[in-house]
């Protein structure tokens, strides 16, 4: 009984302290301080960019900026809170957590990155073939 109080309580503070990181981080827009790999060897941003920002601005509060980062942000903020709430059901219950079965995990997660790659397509690939073939902007 003590033990799965333990791991409750752990699986708590894991959650705490990533929101008290996020809240306190300072995430530079500067290309060189980029965590993106991507980033950093093209010197474009990847379809994800601006997400850990993104949650970093939701942590403080700023819905907006957050949005602005990347409007799928909130969504994945949504998505690591539920995963979160599942480990803490499962520390409490004593269940083993476990991968959800069938094509439904399939479904959302092409789902997210077909949407991630429309959004990068609109944000920064789109602007950059308008300004290439001279393009008004």
């Amino acid at each position: 009984m003590r033990q799965r109080w333990l791991l409750v309580c752990l699986v708590c503070a894991a959650g705490l302290a990533v929101v008290a990181v996020f809240h306190y981080a300072h995430l530079s827009d500067d290309r060189c301080f980029s965590i993106c790999q991507f980033r950093r060897l093209t010197g474009l941003p990847c379809p994800t960019c601006g997400v850990t920002r993104s949650l970093a601005m939701l942590a403080k509060g700023e819905w907006r900026r957050a949005v602005a980062y990347h409007p799928m942000g909130p969504l994945v903020a949504v998505a690591l809170c539920g995963g979160w709430l599942y480990l803490l059901w499962c520390a409490a219950t004593r269940v083993t957590p476990a991968m959800p079965r069938g094509r439904m995990p399939l479904v959302i997660i092409l789902g997210f990155l077909i949407i991630n790659v429309i959004i990068w397509i609109v944000r920064y690939i789109y602007p950059l073939i308008g300004s290439v073939s001279g393009g008004t902007g």
